[in-house]
């Protein structure tokens, strides 16, 4: 049992390192962060979210509209952006119409949630290429 304990710890261990290596956050302001997530899209670039302190202990998590962009660069497939729309709803997002931001407010507690939820729809919707 003590083996079989000790090399689930490694592996842990392992994994978390690992993350933590392809994991990268880069200071973008005095209130906002750029996070290089471990995820890569369909055109196999690493995927970004932006947080951006509100309040203190008070997040918005965003894409910054580039989902949208890597897609429609022009913006103007209407069908693309109601399903982008539609799938950021569905999974608890919101949906700006006017810069095509998928963002969602976080708190402490749950902030790396919402990095980590943000960048996997990202890597969804960017199979709708």
């Amino acid at each position: 049992m003590i083996g079989k304990n000790a090399v689930l710890n490694e592996f842990k261990n392992t994994l978390q390192l690992w993350v933590n290596n392809h994991t990268h956050v880069l200071l973008m302001d005095q209130n906002t962060l750029e996070v290089e997530t471990i995820y890569r899209d369909s055109f196999n670039e690493s995927v970004y979210c932006f947080v951006e302190r509100t309040a203190k202990e008070k997040f918005i998590v965003s894409d910054d509209g580039r989902s949208l962009f890597k897609l429609d660069p022009s913006a103007s497939d209407v069908d693309l952006i109601a399903t982008i729309g539609d799938i950021s709803l569905a999974s608890e997002f919101d949906f700006n119409l006017q810069n095509g931001a998928i963002s969602a407010k976080a708190d402490r507690q749950n902030l790396i949630d919402t990095i980590m939820r943000l960048a996997q729809l990202q890597v969804n919707i960017s199979y709708l290429n």
